[in-house]
């Protein structure tokens, strides 16, 4: 893992050795382990993504077939403030940078399965990684805990607007006026936030929708195997095939329990 350990973000150092360091990866995983480049000397295009978007963003290596990740570091203000570290981990390890380097190194797997997204597996992973963290101690002062319940509240009240504007007709003002009325974000987030939703029907929705399946079939993996559950390997199992559908993942760790099973 080649990396540069600290950055400059609105004239205060970020840490981002936290986002692949080994106690985090070893307590986590057991095969799989992305890799990580971090720097500030991406191509002018990528930097932009990266300021107009958030904290980090990625390039992957897809026409090589590449499994490295360069994450470029960006200067905008957050929906959620002091949200650098749950974004972080969200974006790069253990959320999905090593979710997409591995399904990229899957020899089992036809090109279109490696490249293939499905919304609720893809960033219900990112956003069970987000929280994670928490479990293992990773947030380690009150600012970077703030931060990553200001990132739970926003989404939680994104579940709200999404089903409000698209069952229940709110106008855009209603949506934004929740937004304003329930989170820290700006009005220009806000803003930004509607019209994604009102184009993007469940898109934000499934980001929950696929934490909470995780959580409910890694808690049922536990629960069954009792002292014999290893999380390392159902983050493993969780990863091993690529992107799918939440059946067909629910379907896998089903199998996969079986198996723990077997003498």
């Amino acid at each position: 893992c080649t990396m540069m350990n600290r950055h400059r973000m609105r004239g205060a150092d970020l840490d981002l050795s936290a986002w692949a360091h080994l106690p985090l990866r070893a307590l986590l995983f057991g095969e799989a382990q992305g890799r990580v480049i971090v720097t500030s000397s991406l191509p002018a295009a990528v930097l932009v993504v990266a300021k107009k978007h958030g904290v980090a963003a990625m390039r992957i290596g897809t026409v090589l077939g590449t499994s490295q990740l360069q994450v470029a570091v960006g200067a905008r203000k957050f929906e959620a403030p002091l949200a650098e570290l749950a974004e972080a981990y969200h974006e790069a390890i253990p959320g999905h940078h090593m979710q997409i380097a591995i399904a990229m190194e899957l020899k089992s797997l036809p090109d279109f399965r490696k490249h293939e997204w499905f919304t609720a597996y893809g960033e219900g992973w990112a956003l069970y990684t987000e929280k994670m963290p928490k479990d293992y101690a990773f947030y380690t002062d009150p600012y970077s805990e703030f931060g990553r319940l200001s990132m739970e509240l926003w989404r939680a009240c994104r579940l709200v607007v999404d089903t409000g504007l698209h069952t229940k007709n709110w106008t855009l003002a209603e949506a934004e006026k929740y937004l304003a009325d329930n989170t820290p974000a700006t009005q220009r987030d806000n803003e930004q936030a509607v019209y994604r939703y009102v184009t993007w029907p469940g898109q934000a929705t499934a980001y929950t929708i696929g934490m909470n399946k995780i959580i409910e079939l890694r808690e049922g993996a536990k629960s069954s195997l009792g002292g014999s559950f290893d999380i390392r390997r159902f983050h493993d199992e969780v990863l091993r095939y690529g992107t799918m559908p939440l059946s067909i993942l629910e379907e896998r760790i089903a199998l996969w329990v079986d198996q723990q099973k077997k003498p």
